[in-house]
């Protein structure tokens, strides 16, 4: 078992029930391992289990990373039998383990067996030069469990690049193989691996990342290294092989008995245990119960973890007693990681390591799983210094395909060592992509497409992902994304189909090489990509002419332009707008804009403009309009400035006629503000009715002529008259007509 500063969680020890208080109390305990500590959850069928008065469920430190897990149920009755699980949880891995609670036949009866427990968490292999990848991991279990591979929460089926293994090994225990041919960049992620059986459930969990540049654990991390050699002594009926050695991160431990792994159960017990001594420093331990001559052999303990693998082998034999290793022997172990560097020339380089190691090792090469032979291009030396060798491997006159896993093997009669270090050779560092020139966009295929490409000068083909705002874009119905090469510039391009107004919006292409990463960004506006149609601007061709004109007569402006129709036309007069009307008539056809006025007075003076437009420009001309007043009508006007206003009074005069000389005439003038004059004219005849007639005409004469006639008739005194006289009354004239005659 690893053991290091966090572990998933794994039961040491399954569930098992047992009454207090005269079975009053039942309580379910089992133990776990788990660093950090687990999240506890505990299950009857498929239902949680709630705190209650009745339950309660407690989970307590043990010492270490052991925690003792115990569920107590008060007041035990019929209906909590059933199927009882326990989940424990924490961000490495999870783990189950269940219990049948069954009052039948007076009391309950445990099933035997084994819930999955992994005794270790998966780790990688590589092997083919990199190519094929192998997940391996072990557990105890009984029955035998189901096995279930998951990348990412997919479920992983066997077949194709991938091999799905569980080989059953002594003691219930089952060695589990992932195994991936071919392996790809995209095989990198999250995996689980779950096993599970009638009393419970487990899982583990590991991520693939092809980042080897870096560390889980920073720089300062050490390959394992054993510091001083296994040793054996037996307690009672137990036999004990502890070996020392200092790692950073934790290592995995495997012991080996000749070439057959010794899985954990049954008699086997596997523990790493810090050490006081150090922080990095740790004590492996293979405990074998009751030993036998059977158990014979050469043992070897392996520890491995991201910076290398180191072994220590010891011998048990039963001839004559235990023969543990020779004394003052060291086993192979390296101290650090190797260091790769370059010769001078730039065309060699070296790879070296430390190693101590007494007596002197035999070191071994390898490139994956191959041997490395001596050859022209492959040196190897190692020199020593006392215990302390210094293991070195030239590769002149490299290339890319030199690159990959290398591994270093140290092995003398007390023990082996392995160091390992990647190389990625890679040839000279190509250029980052350069933009060539900003985006394009237009429309295609008679404007039902819109299209947005940008050149690119790079010297390998580039990546390219397409985003809309922050959202990148998938090939779909409506998208299509193509790149086109010519004289080392890539133009990648983006159609955009059956487009609409949310099409509108900022575009961003990001195009990525081995160089580095260049990205673009175009807005679009999908309106203002619409075609539009041509035409030309208005243009005057007749400009609007001054008009003088006389009170009372017609005007008409006429403007001319050219320009592609349709065109509006807006008149003002004064700046004011003029609409058509009773007053103002206004036309335009095929280029000619007229305005008629059918009758101007002088309040139509003033300024007039005509503005003509159309959707590709506008054009404006004015012109004035002059309104003379005719000689009569200023004369008349002239002519009410400075007469007085009279107020009405009655003049009296006799009229001489050629009638009787008993009749008389009474005429009354009044004037008024319009200079009209009444003529009120009485007659009476002395044989006729002493009821006279009155007979009034309103009658527009000039001032001069009424005055002469008041002067030349001499005034009389009126008659008075019994009957109001009957008056015919005629509105004024305009212009003076001849006086009536008056009827006798």
């Amino acid at each position: 078992m690893g053991v290091g500063d966090d572990v998933a969680p794994r039961f040491t020890q399954k569930p098992a029930l047992r009454q207090e208080d005269n079975g009053q109390k039942l309580v379910f305990h089992c133990v776990l391992e788990a660093s950090p500590k687990p999240d506890i959850a505990w299950f009857i069928g498929t239902t949680p289990v709630q705190a209650t008065a009745r339950t309660s469920m407690r989970t307590e430190p043990a010492g270490g990373s052991a925690y003792n897990v115990i569920l107590e149920i008060l007041g035990v009755t019929q209906s909590d039998a059933g199927s009882y699980k326990v989940v424990a949880k924490n961000r490495l891995g999870e783990v189950s383990a269940s219990i049948n609670l069954n009052f039948s036949a007076g009391g309950q009866k445990q099933q035997e067996g084994i819930a999955p427990n992994f005794i270790q968490k998966p780790v990688t292999r590589q092997e083919n030069n990199g190519k094929k990848l192998l997940f391996e991991c072990a557990l105890t279990a009984d029955p035998a469990p189901s096995i279930t591979w998951y990348k990412d929460n997919v479920v992983i089926q066997s077949g194709g690049r991938f091999n799905i293994r569980d080989e059953p090994r002594d003691n219930k225990t089952y060695f589990l193989v992932l195994e991936i041919n071919d392996v790809v960049a995209q095989d990198a992620g999250n995996y689980k691996v779950t096993a599970k059986n009638t009393l419970g459930e487990s899982n583990a969990t590991i991520r693939l990342n092809f980042d080897s540049s870096k560390k889980p654990q920073g720089q300062d991390g050490k390959a394992p290294h054993f510091t001083q050699k296994p040793t054996i002594k037996q307690q009672q009926n137990i036999l004990l092989m502890t070996c020392l050695l200092e790692a950073k991160p934790s290592p995995q431990i495997r012991w080996y008995r000749d070439t057959t792994e010794i899985g954990e159960g049954g008699r086997y017990t596997i523990t790493l245990q810090r050490d006081a001594g150090g922080s990095d420093l740790y004590t492996a331990i293979l405990q074998i119960q009751e030993p036998a001559t059977e158990d014979a052999g050469t043992y070897k303990c392996t520890a491995a973890n991201d910076l290398g693998e180191s072994n220590a082998n010891i011998t048990l034999n039963f001839q004559g007693g235990q023969k543990p290793a020779k004394t003052g022997g060291i086993a192979p172990t390296f101290k650090e990681k190797p260091k790769i560097s370059q010769d001078p020339s730039g065309k060699n380089i070296v790879i070296e390591c430390h190693c101590t190691a007494n007596p002197k090792p035999s070191i071994t090469w390898f490139k994956g799983t191959s041997v490395l032979a001596a050859s022209s291009r492959i040196v190897s030396t190692i020199l020593e210094d006392g215990n302390e060798y210094t293991l070195k491997l030239e590769i002149l006159n490299f290339t890319k395909d030199d690159g990959g896993q290398y591994k270093v093997t140290a092995k003398n009669e007390t023990g082996e060592g392995n160091a390992n270090i990647t190389i990625n050779l890679e040839g000279p560092k190509e250029p980052p992509p350069v933009l060539d020139g900003k985006p394009i966009v237009r429309l295609d295929d008679n404007g039902t497409i819109i299209v947005i490409e940008q050149g690119v000068k790079c010297t390998t083909m580039p990546t390219i992902t397409w985003y809309f705002g922050n959202e990148p874009l998938k090939v779909d119905g409506r998208f299509i994304m193509n790149v086109s090469q010519e004289k080392g510039t890539y133009r990648p391009t983006l159609h955009i189909t059956n487009f609409t107004e949310k099409d509108t919006g900022t575009y961003k292409l990001v195009l990525k090489t081995a160089g580095g990463e260049a990205t673009s960004t175009a807005s679009v506006n999908v309106s203002a990509l619409k075609p539009k149609p041509k035409g030309e601007p208005v243009k005057i061709t007749q400009k609007l002419a001054p008009k003088i004109v006389n009170d009372g007569e017609p005007v008409e402006f006429v403007v001319k332009v050219t320009g592609t129709e349709p065109v509006d036309v807006f008149w003002t007069k004064d700046k004011k707008p003029i609409k058509h009307g009773d007053i103002f008539s206004i036309s335009y056809d095929k280029g000619t804009a007229t305005l008629n006025l059918s009758e101007v007075f002088p309040d139509d003076s003033g300024e007039y403009s005509v503005e003509l437009k159309n959707q590709w420009g506008s054009a404006v001309s004015m012109a004035t309009l002059q309104v003379k007043e005719l000689a009569e009508k200023k004369q008349q006007n002239d002519q009410k400035k400075v007469e007085p206003k009279l107020q009405k009074d009655e003049i009296k005069f006799d009229l001489q006629s050629q009638k009787k000389d008993d009749s008389r005439v009474e005429i009354t003038s009044q004037y008024k503000q319009e200079s009209s004059m009444e003529i009120r004219t009485q007659s009476k005849t002395k044989q006729e009715t002493p009821h006279g007639e009155e007979i009034m005409l309103a009658q527009v004469k000039p001032q001069e002529e009424a005055t002469k006639q008041v002067e030349e008739i001499k005034p009389e005194e009126p008659k008075k008259i019994p009957e109001e006289p009957k008056k015919i009354v005629e509105e004024p004239k305009k212009k003076p007509e001849e006086p009536k005659k008056i009827p006798e």
